[in-house]
């Protein structure tokens, strides 16, 4: 039997390149599946024997554990995102049975088998997409330096659709009223977020020789502790008018750094949580979410919501209960997307928006940030009426021509009126019948057939 189970497991017996019959253990958890995987198996056997493949195609033996740290060793340890790459794949990858794998089992249908896994687990479709990237990218590199012989088995799967997220965003009045109500020594960092949408790890990195108040010009040069950027690259932005007084201020301020911690060293991104400042902010200046009631009694603990500031009692103790407003959840990222959102309610072009964001690549701009172009192009549609300036008597109806007789046209030309009508039903549907039984569609009665 060419599958066979064995101990729980599914075995696929197959004779090997020297002509030997071998058994091999699946991870399948069906005949079919098995059934696949040896039928695979076999074309790859098939291919050696015919010299239209290597005999491995694995020269390192590596399982896709080791393809993976390999990868993160050679080419993550370098991007800012290292961190974040190293938990993600030990997470989603690394604890499952498919990491023990060597690379010629790791298929294209057993990689499907475990991203439909993840996705019955609940992982969302970005995280989706970011589990078959970090596969894609590591076969990818291993087959740049040869070491894997085979096809990138992640070519051909699937990406999922990622719904359009909605930002959160800040008005024009909103970011007025809370630059006011933010404290003075942080005022600074959400004005450098609003007016240069910068990322809080830019703005941890920002030393003063980065800003050139002589020519008005801010260099991006860093991202927290590493002297690059997300992007990999440097940008170069004018500096905002209304940033920069709060520049200036900055600059006072001993050390290099512009935006320094309380001992005027640079912040630890780890430590570093502006979105408490922005909350603070928003929830002084009342752009809030909602208000947290709480009592104040000693072992009471009664805590609930409300929409307003409402006084109110416990319902418990009868105590007077501490009304605290919540300001809106936004992220210090969400500044980023007011930043463009104010741009482009202000007519200006996406090209400009993605030059003063620093994106490598316009379509990133675009699949952010063309939603928040709807107010915009209504302007542009708006431009022309052919209503607005037309004579006082005319009226929308008065303006396009009328694609059937009007009721005073048919009483001129039919004077027997509902006579004919009911005579001949079919004259409201353009139609009429002929003597010999035939049918005349779309002909008017005033007007001889020919």
């Amino acid at each position: 039997m060419p599958v066979e189970q064995r101990d729980g497991a599914l075995y696929v017996r197959y004779r090997d390149v020297d002509g030997a019959w071998k058994y091999r253990k699946t991870t399948a958890r069906t005949k079919r599946e098995a059934e696949a995987l040896l039928r695979e198996l076999e074309q790859a056997i098939e291919r050696k024997n015919l010299g239209l493949a290597p005999i491995t195609l694995n020269p390192e033996q590596w399982t896709l554990r080791a393809l993976l740290q390999w990868w993160l060793d050679t080419f993550s340890t370098s991007s800012p995102a290292h961190a974040r790459n190293v938990g993600s794949i030990r997470n989603q990858i690394l604890s499952d049975d498919i990491a023990a794998l060597p690379l010629e089992q790791v298929t294209r249908a057993r990689i499907e088998q475990f991203l439909l896994g993840r996705k019955q687990a609940g992982i969302a479709a970005e995280t989706f997409n970011h589990v078959r990237a970090f596969l894609s990218r590591a076969f990818a590199e291993a087959i740049r330096f040869e070491k894997w012989l085979g096809s990138n088995p992640v070519e051909h799967v699937r990406k999922e659709k990622v719904p359009p997220r909605a930002y959160d965003v800040l008005t024009v009045d909103e970011v007025r009223r809370t630059l006011a109500a933010a404290s003075p020594g942080h005022v600074g960092i959400l004005a450098a977020g609003i007016f240069a949408g910068m990322r809080k790890g830019e703005i941890v990195a920002l030393q003063k020789d980065d800003v050139d108040l002589d020519r008005g010009l801010l260099h991006i040069r860093g991202s927290n502790e590493r002297r690059v950027t997300k992007g990999g690259h440097h940008g170069t932005l004018p500096i905002h008018p209304e940033l920069r007084p709060h520049l200036v201020a900055a600059m006072r301020a001993p050390g290099p750094w512009v935006y320094p911690d309380s001992k005027g060293q640079q912040r630890k991104s780890a430590g570093f949580q502006p979105e408490k400042i922005l909350r603070r902010a928003l929830a002084s200046a009342g752009v809030i979410s909602h208000h947290e009631r709480s009592c104040r009694r000693k072992g009471c603990g009664f805590r609930d919501r409300a929409d307003d500031a409402t006084e109110a009692r416990c319902p418990r103790c009868s105590f007077k209960l501490w009304n605290a407003p919540v300001g809106r959840p936004l992220r210090f990222h969400d500044l980023r997307h007011t930043a463009a959102s104010l741009l482009l309610e202000a007519s200006a072009d996406l090209h400009a928006v993605q030059l003063i964001l620093r994106h490598r690549n316009p379509q990133t701009t675009m699949r952010l940030y063309a939603h928040l172009q709807q107010d915009y192009l209504r302007r542009q549609l708006e431009r022309f009426s052919v209503t607005k300036n037309a004579p006082a008597n005319d009226t929308p109806t008065a303006l396009a021509t009328p694609l059937l007789p009007t009721a005073n046209e048919d009483a001129e030309k039919h004077p027997e009126g509902d006579a004919a009508t009911k005579k001949n039903p079919a004259f409201l549907r353009g139609s009429s019948g002929g003597a010999d039984g035939t049918r005349t569609r779309g002909l008017r009665r005033d007007r001889p057939a020919l």
